[in-house]
């Protein structure tokens, strides 16, 4: 951006216009808020140090940031080469007409809870959470083609949450460009569930992971953790490193330097663990 380094300068922005008690987030450049509306305008202020950058604030039709999103109004390419005062009044405006695209959801069943959401990136400007998608049929809000611009991107993340085994399965999609068909989400096959045992309590807890290949990983995760203190070793391996082997044990690194006992889980703690197969 022409500013980047040179020179700082402030944006106020005023948002008018918005009914009480709603769910109000904005972003001025590469910062973002939220707010409840009240009975008077909302008034939030940043320093930037980039030009142009993007506004953008909607408001939603309760307090919560699960409820659906009402109205936006927004301000693409904005320039800042002096202070700067803006008002978005949504009274004045019809807003930016969002329009609602579906998912292509296969893969889970009847035994799967599933849910995710949806974030908004513009180019010049914030990471925006938009949807929760908690139910069937699964959409998400878009921008109008005339809002976009190169760079500008979608990112969903939907989850099959199994619990009657403990499985856990993630997809995650990033979109530049939307066509017209809904985009797929093919939730893969669960994981074969693997199993723990303590491996060790010499110094402190060390498990030992067990699992079987997953077709298609390419790489795999391990964590032990304690469930309540939050305290967690977590390692990680590629598919290529992991080949031929069934089983990982976290190792005993209380003669590293500088060792902290209190890092880790203790003999009576309550822990968790967790293999994870990641494709891409």
């Amino acid at each position: 951006g022409v500013l980047q380094g040179q020179a700082t300068f402030s944006v106020a922005l005023t948002l008018q216009g918005i009914p009480t008690g709603k769910k109000t987030q904005y972003g001025i450049g590469y910062s973002t808020g939220s707010a409840e509306s009240g009975t008077t305008p909302l008034q939030v202020s940043q320093n930037v140090d980039v030009s142009p950058i993007d506004i953008l604030a909607f408001y939603r039709t309760g307090k919560n940031f699960s409820d659906p999103i009402e109205k936006v109004m927004g301000l693409r390419d904005y320039t800042v080469t002096e202070n700067r005062t803006e008002t978005l009044d949504f009274s004045a405006s019809s807003g930016i007409v969002l329009t609602k695209r579906p998912l292509n959801v296969t893969g889970s069943s009847a035994l799967d809870k599933v849910f995710g959401s949806s974030f908004f990136q513009t180019t010049r400007g914030s990471f925006f959470f938009m949807d929760s998608l908690s139910f069937a049929p699964y959409v998400f809000n878009t921008f109008p083609s005339d809002f976009m611009r190169s760079g500008d991107s979608y990112d969903v993340q939907l989850f099959a949450d199994r619990s009657s085994t403990n499985q856990f399965r993630g997809i995650f999609g990033n979109f530049e460009q939307l066509g017209s068909s809904a985009p797929n989400f093919a939730f893969l096959d669960p994981f074969d569930s693997p199993t723990a045992q303590v491996a060790s309590t010499t110094n402190y807890v060390r498990t030992k992971l067990n699992w079987t290949a997953y077709p298609g990983a390419s790489s795999y995760g391990f964590a032990q953790y304690t469930t309540t203190l939050k305290k967690e070793m977590s390692a990680f391996m590629s598919a290529a490193f992991a080949q031929g082997l069934s089983s990982y044990t976290f190792p005993d690194l209380s003669t590293v330097a500088n060792w902290n006992s209190n890092w880790v889980s203790q003999k009576g703690e309550s822990m968790g663990w967790s293999v994870t197969a990641s494709t891409s």
